[in-house]
């Protein structure tokens, strides 16, 4: 009896994942801790195991580590060209592939996230980009020239550029929605929040052609940290705030 009582719901899943529903309009934002996102099923909806169409893309950002030795550094660009992502090397920024999947990543202390969604018109579904940045990237930091862009900046705007540029090439311009979130300022390392949430706003609205909308407030300190996941089909960015275990 109960199990037949749950059978509708189990049914209800399955349904859901293998037709998921293309929503319209801006991305929305869901900000809070992980168990704030529940579905009615009782089901984590920023959870991998809650994606559509084969699984959610991880955007993986290596932060640098003194501990790490030169081949572990390595293997983990050697992980990022694997996954297609464009990315500067360990410590700058991620960008993902352009498709329908899910799109998550972790750890946003000082870095920036760029999410894009559009109508794919061929695929008839939403497909987007999520990124994650450090300030150098967006031509911050305290290793910066004044008035020289770094590498880093340079090869950032190239790939985005690339990237943006075969989004935009897919998808019905009248459809398309970004937001920008993450950061915090730190003036012993010259990272100021809203300077970076401009600039990428800026940079989104030169290359993209739509005004980014902005969500969430800096985070508190160098150990409180963001973790993104993007539900392309149904343009709902979930944002959940944690605060690194440091023992």
């Amino acid at each position: 009896m109960m199990d037949g009582m749950k059978m509708p719901n189990m049914l209800s899943r399955l349904k859901q994942q293998e037709t998921p529903a293309v929503a319209q309009g801006e991305i929305t934002a869901c900000v809070g801790r992980s168990d704030d996102f529940m579905d009615e099923n009782g089901m984590r909806q920023d959870a991998p195991d809650h994606t559509t169409l084969g699984g959610a893309e991880d955007v993986i950002y290596f932060e640098f580590d003194p501990e790490h030795n030169s081949t572990t550094r390595r293997r983990q660009v050697e992980m990022l060209d694997a996954a297609g992502h464009k990315h500067g090397g360990i410590d700058t920024y991620v960008i993902s592939t352009v498709n329908g999947k899910d799109k998550k990543s972790r750890g946003y202390a000082g870095c920036t996230g760029i999410a894009l969604v559009g109508y794919d018109p061929k695929l008839k579904q939403n497909i987007s980009i999520l990124i994650h940045n450090s300030p150098p990237a967006l031509g911050f930091g305290r290793f910066r020239l004044e008035g020289e862009k770094s590498d880093t900046q340079l090869k950032f705007e190239k790939h985005f550029n690339e990237v943006a540029s075969r989004f935009m090439s897919n998808v019905d311009v009248h459809t398309v929605s970004a937001v920008v979130f993450g950061g915090r300022t730190d003036p012993n390392e010259d990272i100021n929040f809203e300077k970076n949430i401009n600039e990428a706003k800026k940079l989104v609205r030169n290359v993209v052609g739509v005004e980014a909308g902005e969500v969430i407030a800096p985070n508190d300190g160098l150990d409180e940290r963001i973790d993104a996941y993007l539900k392309t089909q149904e343009r709902k960015l979930f944002i959940s705030r944690r605060v690194r275990n440091t023992s």
